[in-house]
């Protein structure tokens, strides 16, 4: 956007005004703004006072658009700090324990193929339908650590049944977690655990 404060433009300068389709402001989205702005800094010579993060309106038939207006200088330190943190990750040295973790933008990765090939190579507990990442974390530290040993550990009405489909699907070339992940549900096979988890 641009504003009447004095850059190496001219007598105007710009700030950054981004668009997203969530009805709320996210932190991921701020540090992109932090990053723009920088940028922006850098061509411009002047650092913009506020950013903008422009949204849908959900509440307002009149006024299509909510606008958020950020400080900069309220969100520079922590993008900063942020961004000296991923740059350090980035110039260590790859970690070789590093395992692939389902996370939301699983659905648009292009490296899904890979990493669910790895999780059904690995009879991953993550192939257990809606199971939270503290719910595998208690069960390896409870000492199962796949799904046949999930299958064969008893947990709430699990039964022959469920340890036969697992052992069924790895001995079939076509085998189908799915069904696994269907049983899983149906049974409520998750293990209850402790609040705050």
């Amino acid at each position: 956007m641009k504003v009447e404060t004095p850059s190496e433009f001219g007598a105007w300068s710009y700030e950054i005004a981004d668009t997203k389709l969530s009805t709320t402001t996210k932190a991921t989205a701020v540090l992109q703004l932090c990053l723009y702005t920088e940028l922006l800094t850098m061509i411009q010579g002047v650092r913009p006072e506020f950013m903008y993060v422009i949204k849908p309106d959900a509440n307002d038939e009149s006024e299509p658009f909510d606008v958020d207006q950020l400080r900069v200088d309220d969100y520079m330190a922590y993008f900063r700090m942020a961004k000296r943190s991923f740059e350090a990750k980035l110039a260590s040295p790859p970690d070789a324990t590093s395992k692939p973790e389902p996370c939301n933008h699983c659905q648009v990765c292009n490296w899904w193929p890979k990493c669910d090939k790895e999780w059904r190579d690995a009879d991953h507990l993550t192939l257990i339908a809606g199971i939270a990442k503290s719910q595998r974390v208690e069960l390896v530290e409870q000492g199962v650590t796949s799904l046949t040993q999930f299958a064969e550990a008893g947990y709430g009405k699990i039964g022959d049944e469920l340890l036969g489909l697992v052992q069924s699907l790895d001995r079939s070339p076509d085998g189908d977690r799915e069904l696994v992940n269907q049983w899983a549900v149906r049974l409520g096979l998750l293990p209850t655990f402790g609040r705050g988890r």
